[in-house]
């Protein structure tokens, strides 16, 4: 959308005399990802914008490990197929069902019912719900803007290491009447987001982060990236997004010695 800014300079002269002058500036229209569209708001002026908080190095680890295997709204895994194994009626990567066993059992311990409700969901089963999503809402780019709809592969339940973790047995018939951010306000989704780094997990799409991951605030939703990049990523509020892009600054950073 073209924006017409309109400025008026004003010079008052002695005798009261009085002139005015006006000066038209366009805007380009900011790119909207197809697959993810995302409210943008002008940015403040310099002197408001907050400071940058300063953060501490990042852990040693291999970015390109296995545990930061990348799926977001624009960018999927096709037809990734991890090794997965069976736990409490879903599927997860295998090296990620003990800590997902422990991360449940601890909440229960606490006195939390809790159970799997998603866990992973390979390229076909989210081709097939795109499909009906695009019948539904007249196309890809339609369906794509829905809360909950990814396109095939993009979706982290197709990397085998998200799961949405709900305090309802019947989780599954009632996906959309149980789930938005109002749940971040009870006590086991609280105690979760408090010690899900302790298991290696992270609350995957945080509060305020929309903009970076173009996912709604979903308290229920973790993914694992192992203990160390998880308390890191918690302690300092940051998304998976933010957390990758850290290790591309050192690398460049490097390069450029």
């Amino acid at each position: 959308m073209k924006v017409r800014k309109i400025c008026f300079v004003l010079a008052v002269l002695m005798l009261a005399s009085a002139f005015a002058a006006g000066c038209g500036q366009s805007a380009a229209e900011p790119a909207v990802s197809p697959a993810a569209a995302v409210e943008t708001t002008p940015s403040p002026e310099p002197e408001a914008q907050a400071e940058e908080k300063e953060l501490p190095p990042p852990p040693d680890i291999d970015i390109d490990s296995w545990e930061y295997l990348y799926a977001g709204v624009v960018c999927g895994v096709s037809r990734y197929h991890p090794n997965v194994r069976n736990i409490e009626s879903q599927l997860l990567d295998s090296r990620v069902t003990s800590a997902a066993q422990a991360f449940l059992d601890a909440a229960r311990a606490e006195g939390y019912k809790v159970w799997i409700g998603v866990g992973y969901r390979n390229f076909e089963y989210t081709s097939f719900w795109f499909e009906d999503a695009m019948k539904d809402y007249g196309g890809s780019y339609e369906a794509s803007q829905v809360d909950y709809v990814f396109p095939a592969g993009c979706s982290e339940h197709s990397t085998g290491l998200a799961i949405d973790i709900t305090d309802e047995p019947d989780f599954a018939a009632n996906y959309y009447n149980m789930h938005d951010e109002t749940v971040k306000d009870t006590e086991v989704y609280k105690w979760m987001a408090e010690h899900c780094a302790e298991y290696g997990f992270i609350v995957r799409y945080p509060a305020d982060k929309q903009d970076i991951t173009g996912v709604i605030y979903e308290p229920w939703h973790f993914r694992y990236v192992g203990v160390e990049a998880a308390t890191y990523i918690m302690e300092n509020d940051l998304c998976l997004e933010e957390f990758v892009a850290l290790y591309k600054d050192i690398n460049t950073a490097e390069n450029s010695k």
